[in-house]
Formats: C-alpha cells, structure tokens, sequence
C-alpha cells in the first residue's frame, strides 16, 4: 500500500484535521528558522510570533454554527483509569470522562464541559470497564438550525481558528447542496486514547437525559470456577432479583446525600462465559477471539434499573463467599432484614477489575453504525485483545514450566486476588463496618 492509498477512505474532515495537526507540528520549526541575532531580526521575529498567537488564540465562535443535541455510546478498559466521571485533578487521577472532555474540546465539538447539557447513564468506579456507557451533550453540527436565520449560506473571508476544522465544510454556499453530518465516531476514536473507544451516536431529544431516561442497566462479572461451588452461587443469587433494601450491599458514601436504599434487580444469574450471548453489539457477525480455557470462566449478570455506590462487587463479594461454603446461601436474606441487620458487616467486596458496564438500555434510541467505522473498531479492539492475550500466553507458559503444583486458595476475592486465609468469622457474627 503507498502512503498516499492509506488516506483513500478517510472522510474530508478528517483530512482537514490531519492537515490542521501537520500545521499545528511545523509551526515551532518554523519560528525557529526565523530567529536570528540581530535584534531589528528578533524584534521582527517576536512581533510575528505574537501577531500568529493571537490569531491562533482567537476564541472559538461556537454562535457561528449550528448545534445538536446527541447521545454517544462509549467503551473503554477501565483500569487505567480513576472512574468515568471526570474529577478535579485529572493530571494525577485521569478518568474516562475527562478524556472524552479533551477530544471533544480539541475537535471544537464543544466550548465548554459546564455548558453543553451533558449527562451520563452509569458512574462506573476506578478500575471498571464499560462497553454500552452511554452519555449525552449537545455538540458542534454541520446541519442547519431551522432558527438561525442564513445558517446554510457561508460567510465569505471569515478568518478561522488555527484548531477548529475551517468554515468550507461546517457552511456551504448553497442552501440546496446535501450535508454531511460531522463523522463523530471517528473524529473522537482519532483523538481519545486506544482503550477508550466511541462506538455510536445517534439524535435524541432535548428531554433527554443519559441517567434519567436509562430504562435498565447490565452488569457483568467474569470469575475463574478455580474452587467454587458454582452451582450453589447460581442458585443463591437468584435471591437478588426484586425490590430489597440494599444498603448491606453497597458502600455508605458520607458525601451523598442518599436515604433511599430500595433497588429493583430485574435478572441475576451465573453462567459459562463460553454461553453467554453478545447482544451490545455494534452489528455483524465476528469471528469470536480464541479463547482459552474459556469453559473455566463464568459470569454473574445482573440486570437492574439502579445501583447503588460499589452494589455489584458488594453482591459478588458475597456470592464468593457463598461458593466458598463460607456462608450459607440465607445470608443474603438476613443481609436484606435491616431490622436484624441495620449496617452493613465489615466484609470485603469484590476486586473491580473483572467488572463491566454491559449496557445501558433505552426506548427508541436509532444508534448510527457505520460499517467502515465498525470494521475499524473491530480492529483496533482485536489488536488490544491480541495484545493482552499475548501476556496472558507469556504467563501461561511461565506457569506451566512450573509442572504441576497445588494452589493453597485464601478467600477468593475475584480478578486473581485473595484475602489472607485465617479463621473465618461468619457475617452474623462480625462487627457493622459503620
């Protein structure tokens, strides 16, 4: 393939972008060529220097197009970040959101995070990942506003951003040529990190809210059989399904103002990994990655319309202990009496590393899949499995060289941690953790 063949499918504003970028990159170059000793040269060299800084600090005039409000379907890999939702130090403790933030505020989708309507369905903690996370903001839209009067027609010498895309591609000149809504997937998936990855986008109404309008979310929980009774956690999680008091399964967040801790879990089971249907996808059927050993792996899912602060590892965390026989499958109703338990015993929950954000379920959401886009996103995520797959072969063979061994198991705490194997104490006989 030439150098040139690789651009062929790329859409006119990611080419523009491409060219900005290539600008953005020669620009010290060429201050630096201009420099010279003389001080009538130097003079002349900052003047122009500055006079380029003010033109390209020029503030982005978001009034001059017109604006749409849509929800975007994310995915990402969770454990190199502190949460999704964006925090106040985002140089030391990075979250999904923040970097979001950043591709939007780079494509000049946005102005301002405070100021674009933004919601979220789900606010997944340090170390989960999340494949259906969907949000909503309103962003920058190459269509017309039917109340902005002449949107359609372009404004002639309209000097433009040193950042943003130009003016030739947001307004045309004539009113009756067809648009092209702004690729959105892939200038975010172009700009955000390689495990945070934009899967769709689609129009939704002004009344739309990301957390509010959610109808139902999915979690999913993946485990190794190693030695747990997993018929006897199959049977005990479907005591979670209804409406129950579940402040014994979650953490107390002293900052939140929270009273009501009444949940309503739609489904909970524990199955094969290699049984499990893969029904949030992007379209298309795939060849499935060589899973190996997969038959070891099981899934707790559990469908709910909320949950509260660390709920799902709070349930694991029990269900492991139930599948150890460390406690009987009546714990989880006892958990559930808080007139017999009023707080929560000092338990450990579950590692957050094996945790996902399935999905995030709406009525009548059209979401926008194109095929070149999904071909490249499939690709990119096989490269990041066949990445972590290949140092999943490397520790294999390691392990292996080892022969055959005998796991002294602690208590199983998921995602390859365990808790120091001492004397058990039973729930009903352990100090409230509050």
């Amino acid at each position: 393939m030439s150098r040139a063949a690789k651009y062929d499918l790329w859409s006119r504003e990611e080419l523009i972008l491409k060219l900005l970028e290539y600008e953005d990159s020669q620009l010290p170059n060429a201050t630096k060529k201009h420099e010279s000793n003389d001080s009538a040269s130097v003079c002349s060299s900052i003047s122009t220097t500055d006079s380029k800084k003010t033109k390209r600090n020029r503030q982005f005039d978001m009034s001059k197009y017109s604006q749409k409000y849509i929800a975007l379907k994310v995915a990402y890999l969770g454990w190199n970040y502190h949460g999704f939702a964006v925090q106040a130090d985002e140089e030391t403790c990075p979250t999904v959101e923040g970097q979001i933030f950043k591709a939007l505020l780079t494509a000049k989708l946005i102005t301002d995070p405070s100021s674009c309507k933004f919601s979220r369905c789900g606010r997944t903690d340090k170390g989960v990942s999340g494949l259906g996370q969907v949000i909503a903001l309103k962003v920058r839209s190459n269509m017309p506003a039917d109340k902005i009067e002449d949107k359609d027609i372009v404004e002639e010498n309209v000097e433009s951003d040193g950042n943003d895309y130009k003016n030739e591609y947001v307004k045309i000149k004539d009113k009756n040529q067809p648009k092209e809504e702004i690729p959105y997937v892939d200038i975010l998936n172009r700009l955000l990190p390689a495990d945070i990855r934009i899967l769709a986008w689609t129009s939704v109404p002004e009344s739309f809210s990301a957390r509010f309008s959610c109808r139902g979310r999915r979690y999913r929980y993946f485990f190794l059989k190693s030695a747990l009774n997993i018929e006897l956690m199959q049977s005990a999680c479907k005591q979670f399904i209804g409406t129950h008091d579940f402040r014994n399964f979650c953490k107390i967040n002293s900052s939140q103002d929270v009273t009501n801790y009444e949940r309503t879990i739609l489904d909970a089971k524990i199955s094969k990994a290699s049984e499990c249907d893969s029904d949030a996808g992007c379209g298309g059927d795939r060849v499935s990655p060589p899973y190996s050993d997969v038959d070891e792996f099981y899934v707790f899912e559990v469908r709910g319309t909320a949950f509260l602060w660390h709920q799902v590892r709070c349930m694991m965390g029990i269900l492991f202990l139930i599948g150890q026989e460390l406690e009987s499958p009546s714990i989880i109703q006892s958990l559930f009496d808080i007139s017999t338990i009023p707080s929560r015993p000092a338990y450990e929950m579950a590692s957050e590393l094996p945790l996902i954000l399935y999905g995030c379920e709406f009525n009548g959401l059209d979401w926008k899949y194109s095929p070149n886009t999904i071909d490249r996103l499939y690709h990119h995520m096989y490269q990041q499995f066949y990445g972590y797959f290949t140092k999943s072969m490397i520790a294999s063979t390691i392990l292996k060289s080892l022969g055959v061994g005998t796991i002294q198991h602690g208590i199983i705490n998921g995602g390859g941690q365990e808790l120091r194997k001492r004397k058990y104490v039973t729930l009903l006989n352990k100090d409230s953790e509050r």
